[in-house]
């Protein structure tokens, strides 16, 4: 029976597990619901559904090794989570929970960096070596690749992108205790917190109830049949988008800059913010600004998959040379 990888994508709104051979092909998957609100919960949510997962689950090989991404700021080379986000955090060792828990071995990553692992090894990084990767969901995080190499950082904080300042007019509090930060108006949740926000001030159709997330098609739907709140709210974030990239162009000096997460899967918001960047700032970047062209409800587990087969096939080679 062939070697296999067991990803586990933990996200933002659903944890997604799927078995995958070392050519990286996806065998068979099971999305559950994700549970975020503190790093011990999710881990108990991540226990839990890998065991429903070997239970209930045909496997297609023998499951070598998990590979784990989860949201927030990790130290991939230790396995260490260090948070959910900055007011969400507990320095725990996932790696070696998990190892405990299945007698497996396992890698650690951050989602986004998954991502663009993904994209880096099976996508636009197959024709450049510089680009830069923007996950626009119910965060706002990115990555950039330089020379083909991850740029990390000395905190492992590098392409939090989403916690710059592109805003000093009025703007809602961020949860890193700044305003103006993009991902507080422009990422899915932010927007939706700014329609909850605004709704009193702009006259609108759209159903909007207490509690309830206003997703991104609900809100384009809106906005192209005119709605003043949608309008509002989708104008500013297109617009603070926009900034951001030219920014990351700027800094980064990119020859692609690639776009996933599902806001920036719709193809209308996309085109909005597209059009908002500046011809003489973007005339460098060969590949301009494109839509990710891999599935975005597979692309992270994909990119921790990769990550696993690669830690498996560095075993095996160990082994081969008799180096223990």
């Amino acid at each position: 029976m062939q070697k296999s990888v067991l990803g586990v994508d933990l996200g933002g709104t659903k944890l997604l597990i799927g078995e995958m051979n070392t050519e990286n092909q996806l065998l068979n998957y099971r999305r559950f619901p994700s549970d975020v609100s503190t790093q011990e919960n999710a881990i108990r949510l991540i226990k839990k559904c890998i065991c429903v997962y070997l239970k209930e689950e045909e496997l297609m090989g023998t499951i070598s090794e998990i590979s784990v991404a989860v949201v927030g700021r990790v130290d991939p080379d230790v396995g260490t989570w260090f948070e959910i986000h900055p007011g969400n955090s507990k320095k725990i060792n996932l790696k070696m929970e998990l190892q405990e828990e299945f007698n497996l071995p396992v890698t650690v990553t951050n989602d986004v960096t998954a991502a663009a692992e993904a994209e880096r090894k099976y996508g636009i990084g197959r024709s450049v070596e510089n680009f830069v990767y923007l996950n626009v969901g119910t965060g706002i995080a990115g990555r950039i690749i330089s020379g083909g190499e991850f740029v990390s950082g000395g905190n492992f904080n590098a392409g939090e992108v989403g916690h710059t300042v592109v805003s000093m007019g009025e703007a809602p509090i961020c949860s890193c205790g700044r305003k103006g930060c993009i991902e507080a108006f422009a990422s899915g949740l932010g927007m939706s917190n700014e329609i909850h926000r605004l709704k009193e001030r702009y006259p609108t159709r759209m159903p909007v109830h207490d509690g309830e997330r206003v997703s991104i098609d609900l809100l384009m739907s809106a906005y192209e049949q005119g709605d003043s709140l949608a309008k509002a709210v989708i104008e500013r974030a297109a617009s603070g988008l926009a900034e951001l990239i030219m920014n990351l162009v700027r800094v980064s000096d990119p020859e692609a800059v690639i776009v996933g997460g599902g806001v920036m899967s719709n193809a209308n918001f996309f085109r909005l913010v597209n059009d908002r960047l500046k011809p003489k700032t973007m005339r460098f970047v060969a590949y301009q600004l494109q839509q990710t062209k891999m599935d975005t409800n597979f692309i992270t587990l994909k990119g921790c998959g990769s990550l696993g087969i690669e830690a498996l096939q560095e075993r095996w080679k160990t082994i081969e040379q008799g180096v223990v």
